[in-house]
């Protein structure tokens, strides 16, 4: 399967506007600078949280589950991909970031079973 442009896209969009919350200046600036640290707020995260869905549905076979090594295979790209959350998460948390962290630990939680 072939590359997503729009998903990739997408994808670079919520974490430059990640970056941009993270490292910024304050969002109550007037001006151009201002009103885009106001857009990043919030949105890039959320915006970063629904794509993250769309990847882990898009690697484990969309409407029908791989199974058999298709399905571990799946299942380590989506754990690899959540632990570097949780490692990119940890190094932001001293820029007072928590979002990557916790998707990271959603995404591992979904193939985890109870």
């Amino acid at each position: 399967m072939g590359r997503l442009v729009g998903l990739d896209l997408a994808r670079g969009l919520a974490v430059f506007g990640m970056y941009a919350v993270h490292v910024g200046p304050a969002p109550g600036q007037d001006g151009v600078i201002g009103l885009l640290m106001e857009l990043t707020q919030g949105r890039s995260s959320v915006l970063f949280a629904v794509l993250a869905g769309f990847a882990v549905a898009l690697i484990t076979g969309r409407r029908t589950p791989k199974t058999g090594l298709a399905g571990r295979q799946a299942v380590a790209k989506v754990s690899i991909r959540a632990v570097i959350l949780i490692a990119l998460g940890t190094a932001l948390t001293s820029l007072h970031g928590q979002g990557l962290r916790g998707a990271g630990v959603v995404g591992l939680r979904c193939h985890v079973p109870p």
